[in-house]
C-alpha cells in the first residue's frame, strides 16, 4: 500500500512539472513529431528499392525516440532538450531525399536559377572587360546545398521535410558566390545586377559595412528570378555572396574553423581573436588596394 502511494504521488508530480511547462514547449514537441512523420511523407508513394524501404522504417521508428528524447528531460528537469538531428537519422534521411523525385526535381530547379545568374555576372564581366578593358569579377562559383544542410535547417526552423517548406521558407538552397578583385567592384556589380528588370531583389545585407561580430564581411543578395521550364515560369531564389579575394581568404579560414570539433575551448577563442584581428588587417588592406586603384586610374586618365 506504501509502495502503491509513493507511487501514485511520483506520478502526481511528474504531472504537475509536466503541466507547468510552457506552450512554447508543447508546441516543440508536437513539431518534432510532426517533422519526423514529414520525413517519410516527404518522399511520396513512388517505387521503393530495399535501400530506402529499410531507411523509411528507420525515420519511422524516429518518431518514438524524438518523443523520448524530448518528454524525458523535460519531466526531469523542467526544460525541453530538442535533440540534434545527426547520425543514423541523418543518413537514413539523406538516402529518401536522395531517391525521391520531388527532391530531385527541386534540386534541377535550382541548378538553373544558378545557371540564370551565372550567366548574368559573366555578361557584365565580359562587357566590362571590352568597355573598360578590365575584369572587375575575378571569379565566380556556385552551390546547391546538400540534403544534410537542407535537413538541419528545416529542423532547426522547426518545418517540415518537404520541397513545399523548402521552397517556401529557406532563401539560400541555391548560392553564387562572385569573388571581384576591389570593394568599390562588389558595389557595381550589386548594382548592375539589382537594376535588372527580370530579377527581384527580396533581401540584402551588408556585411562589409556593417561586419558581424567575429569580423565576417561579404555582401549578401537575395534575388528572386524567373526560371522557364517545360510547364511554364518559376520564380526561383537565389543567394549571391559578394566579396573581395582577401574577404574570401578569410571567410575559408573562418569556416574550417568552426568545423574542427577537437579544438579545446581555450585554443578555440584565442584562434578566433586572431581572426578577428585579421579581418580587421585585412579590411584595411582592401582599403589601401582600393585607394592605390583610383591613383592608377587618375594617373592614366591624366
Amino acid at each position: 500500500m506504501l509502495k502503491k502511494k509513493k507511487k501514485d504521488k511520483e506520478i502526481e508530480e511528474e504531472l504537475e512539472m509536466l503541466s507547468e511547462m510552457s506552450d512554447s514547449a508543447a508546441e516543440m514537441i508536437i513539431e518534432s513529431e510532426l517533422n519526423a512523420e514529414s520525413m517519410i511523407e516527404a518522399v511520396g508513394d513512388e517505387e521503393l528499392d530495399e535501400e530506402v524501404a529499410e531507411s523509411r522504417e528507420i525515420i519511422r521508428a524516429y518518431q518514438k525516440s524524438v518523443r523520448d528524447n524530448i518528454m524525458l528531460p523535460t519531466l526531469r528537469e523542467k526544460e525541453v532538450e530538442v535533440p540534434v538531428l545527426e547520425g543514423d537519422i541523418m543518413e537514413q534521411l539523406k538516402i529518401l531525399m536522395q531517391h525521391s523525385q520531388q527532391f530531385q526535381e527541386m534540386e534541377m530547379m535550382y541548378s538553373c536559377a544558378i545557371r540564370e545568374v551565372r550567366t548574368k555576372a559573366e555578361v557584365l564581366n565580359h562587357e566590362m572587360s571590352v568597355r573598360y578593358h578590365r575584369n572587375p569579377i575575378s571569379s565566380i562559383t556556385s552551390r546547391v546545398k546538400s540534403p544534410e544542410s537542407i535537413a538541419q535547417k528545416l529542423y532547426k526552423k522547426g518545418l517540415p521535410f518537404t520541397v513545399e517548406a523548402i521552397m517556401a521558407n529557406l532563401s539560400d538552397v541555391a548560392g553564387v558566390r562572385i569573388i571581384c578583385e576591389f570593394v568599390d567592384d562588389i558595389y557595381s556589380i550589386a548594382a548592375m545586377l539589382a537594376m535588372q528588370d527580370d530579377l527581384k531583389l527580396v533581401k540584402i545585407k551588408d556585411y562589409i559595412k556593417y561586419p558581424k561580430p567575429n569580423g565576417y564581411r561579404s555582401y549578401h543578395m537575395i534575388v528572386e528570378i524567373p526560371v522557364f521550364f517545360s510547364k511554364g515560369k518559376t520564380p526561383m531564389r537565389v543567394e549571391i555572396q559578394i566579396r573581395t579575394m582577401a574577404m574570401d581568404f578569410w571567410a575559408s579560414l573562418d569556416h574550417e574553423l568552426k568545423y574542427k570539433k577537437n579544438i579545446a575551448p581555450e585554443d578555440e577563442e584565442l584562434i578566433a581573436d586572431e581572426l578577428h584581428a585579421c579581418a580587421e588587417r585585412i579590411a584595411e588592406t582592401d582599403d589601401i588596394m582600393q585607394q592605390i586603384r583610383m591613383k592608377l586610374d587618375s594617373v592614366a586618365g591624366g
